[in-house]
């Protein structure tokens, strides 16, 4: 009897080792889902504050524009250009990038003279007169592309709007 009695305890102790294992199987393949779902997800959030910080940098380079123009009628252009070292972003196809923005809201150029914001405060006492004039800048980053990887990471985009406030010797 005993002897039957540890045949069967046998092939049950086989039976719950199999279903541990398969079990065990499962938790793997769900943790490797779970990391590559956050993987994705990482890379989304580092593409979009790269696009962002392009955009910032284009903003900076918009503002010295800005500040060199010498009249409410001048228009400056803004470049397009590729930032960082191309062999910095040697994996990906492309570099961070930022331009004007092609399609700015209300329409007209990416960087233009708004309205004058008033009189340049103590430098109005003689002539000639000192006016604040306020410019509005709209420049778009792009962040590098690498459709051909492992995740195919399609490139994010981020627009900044920016005021900018300058005087001009122009009068009223």
């Amino acid at each position: 009897m005993r002897h039957r009695r540890t045949r069967r305890e046998a092939g049950s102790a086989m039976l719950i080792a199999v279903m541990m294992l398969v079990l065990m199987g499962l938790m793997g393949i769900s943790a490797i889902d779970t990391a590559s779902e956050d993987q994705a997800i990482a890379g989304l959030g580092n593409r979009s504050r790269s696009a962002f910080h392009a955009a910032e940098a284009g903003g900076a380079h918009a503002r010295r524009l800005v500040a060199q123009a010498d009249s409410r009628s001048d228009t400056p252009v803004l470049p397009t250009t590729a930032l960082g070292d191309s062999a910095m972003y040697a994996r990906y196809q492309t570099q961070p990038t930022y331009q004007a923005d092609p399609a700015p809201p209300g329409g007209g150029p990416a960087i233009a003279y708004v309205e004058d914001a008033g009189p340049a405060a103590g430098m109005n006492l003689a002539n000639p007169r000192f006016v604040k004039t306020i410019w509005q800048i709209n420049v778009v980053g792009q962040s590098p592309e690498n459709a051909g990887g492992l995740w195919g990471q399609r490139a994010s985009t981020a627009r900044v709007e920016i005021r900018q406030a300058k005087t001009l010797s122009a009068g009223y």
